[in-house]
């Protein structure tokens, strides 16, 4: 565990297999699962978030006949055994009749020992290295019943197991907090980006700029000679077609890709052939976090690259674009010289001299950009920006020098913010490692104290072999947790779960199905009403009895 294993344990503890402590295990039923149904299906995936969400739970397609075999209880251990492999689930409460599925094995802690003990066990990294041997050398990773029961497990005395469980609930829990408060933090920084864009592409952001800088060129005379530099292009006709999304300062205007581009095209359309060395060639990956990564690439031939178009070529200053997939929308700056090309899923701006290169950048990081670029995506499965809709995106276009001063105000802002997300990953980071490190101070006798008067883990655990030879065919009494009340399952529900087609006797009702008269009187009043539960007088007429209608389930199960 951490520097050492289960044999080095403190004074008083002991170590033991799992199945000794836990028994043999026992697998889940098999069927598949539905959306409707009487009897929960607690499957793998329902167990690996850490909590089980029971309203999610689908129901059993079939259900066994010998429910009660595979009926969840609180107090039950549940490990997977394949697919997410090692993941466990201590059931504390069981809040619809449930029963598990044939990937989990069912583990259930014997009476002189904690269960929340052993759940935590489950989860520390002296465990999951065990798990890890036992299920080496498999093509397909699993566990089996029998390799989990000769897990070694470290054992304390009883009362300080319970220490060690209160103070890993406690611990933990602050631990949670803290990870939940660190979370929080991306989304704050993603607001705060974005609220600094909005406030930059609308003017505000150089609002006391403007008035310093009265004598600036505008940016309709900038368009013109945008246009007058690229005379084979037609003439751009300035705001023609384009509605005011919002207000912009009168020295503004609302413009078109196209219009402050040379180009805007994709990447080569011919399949690329792979070389050992040569140009660089580029796909989503290698840009999808925002900044060019030339980690993981693959080569083209000098040849290949030679013969592409010059509008498909980067260069510096130049914007790429993701168009295709569920991550379109990223723009990406081509800040270096070095030769090389992109995938076609990839689009490419190549901006005017006359435009900033970075404010063009920051705007197109905009969610009002992203959504012009939503709405004009095509095709569901592979989202697609088809490039006539990207030359379309419409964006506020300020004077040449308002240009420079938004994209150097950005910079410092977002300096900042990736200052702020390299420390929360720091922060992070460190978070995660606390509940290992304090998993493996619990399992190596360092997260309580000892108590010296606490009877030794030798003796409970003879006391357990004791009474295994003592009573060899009978079952070893479980230690029970208490369960909750089924507080999710209406009072319907619980008559149809024990009774079905029986009839019953009505006054014994609220004791056979643990309802409160007053609490529950009017919802089974609305029962008889509606017809799905039928009261019938008993023979002699002395009181009634009450029976499930034949088709019970439709909208009340």
């Amino acid at each position: 565990m951490g520097g050492g294993s289960v044999s080095d344990i403190p004074e008083g503890w002991a170590t033991t297999n799992f199945g000794s402590i836990c028994g043999s295990g026992q697998y889940g039923w098999t069927t598949k699962a539905k959306a409707e149904g009487s009897i929960k299906y607690l499957r793998t995936t329902d167990i690996t978030k850490g909590q089980i969400n029971w309203q999610s739970v689908p129901y059993c397609s079939e259900v066994p006949p010998d429910f009660e075999k595979y009926e969840i209880q609180s107090g039950d251990i549940l490990i997977s055994r394949a697919g997410s492999v090692g993941f466990s689930a201590l059931i504390s409460n069981v809040p619809f009749p449930t029963v598990f599925a044939s990937y989990l094995i069912r583990f259930v802690p014997l009476q002189r020992i904690e269960p929340i003990y052993i759940a935590y066990f489950l989860k520390s990294p002296e465990y999951w290295q065990q798990i890890s041997q036992a299920s080496s050398g498999i093509a397909i990773a699993n566990v089996n019943a029998k390799k989990l029961a000769e897990l070694q497990v470290p054992i304390a005395p009883l009362n300080e197991q319970k220490r060690i469980a209160d103070k890993l609930d406690r611990l933990l829990a602050r631990v949670e907090a803290c990870r939940e408060r660190c979370d929080r933090i991306p989304s704050i920084l993603k607001r705060f980006r974005q609220s600094v864009l909005a406030t930059a592409i609308s003017g505000d952001l150089t609002e006391d700029w403007r008035e310093r800088n009265t004598e600036v060129e505008t940016a309709s005379a900038l368009l013109k000679r945008i246009r007058d530099a690229n005379i084979q292009r037609r003439e751009i006709k300035v705001g023609q077609g384009i509605s005011d999304p919002f207000d912009i300062p009168s020295t503004w205007e609302w413009v078109r890709l196209f219009d402050i581009c040379k180009s805007i095209t994709d990447g080569d359309h011919q399949p690329p052939p792979k070389a050992e060395i040569g140009v660089p060639f580029l796909t989503i990956s290698n840009i999808s976090k925002g900044r060019l990564d030339f980690n993981q690439i693959r080569y083209v031939p000098e040849n290949y690259y030679e013969k592409i178009n010059e509008t498909r070529k980067p260069h510096l200053g130049d914007i790429l674009y993701t168009a295709v997939g569920a991550t379109y929308g990223i723009p990406v700056l081509v800040n270096i010289e070095e030769r090389f090309c992109f995938q076609r899923h990839i689009a490419i701006l190549k901006p005017s001299h006359l435009i900033n290169s970075k404010y063009l950048l920051y705007t197109l990081q905009s969610d009002f950009v992203y959504r012009q670029a939503t709405d004009a995506v095509t095709g569901t499965a592979q989202p697609t920006v088809p490039l006539s809709g990207l030359r379309q995106i419409k964006i506020p276009l300020p004077p040449l020098e308002e240009q420079s001063d938004i994209a150097h105000q950005l910079e410092k802002l977002f300096t900042f913010a990736d200052r702020l997300e390299a420390r929360y990953r720091n922060a992070r980071a460190q978070v995660a490692r606390l509940t290992p490190a304090s998993l493996d101070k619990a399992f190596q006798g360092e997260l309580v104290l000892q108590d010296p008067n606490d009877e030794p883990a030798s003796v409970l655990l003879e006391q357990i072999r004791e009474s295994k030879v003592e009573n060899p065919t009978s079952k070893v009494p479980r230690r029970t947790m208490s369960r909750s009340p089924k507080v999710s399952e209406s009072l319907y529900e619980r008559i149809y779960r024990q009774f079905r087609t029986k009839n019953f006797d009505a006054d014994a009702l609220p004791e056979l199905v643990g309802w409160d008269v007053e609490t529950n009187r009017e919802e089974l009043f609305q029962l008889l009403d509606q017809g799905v539960l039928i009261m019938s007088k008993k023979e002699g007429g002395n009181g009634y009895t009450l029976k499930c209608a034949d088709n019970p389930t439709e909208g009340h199960l």
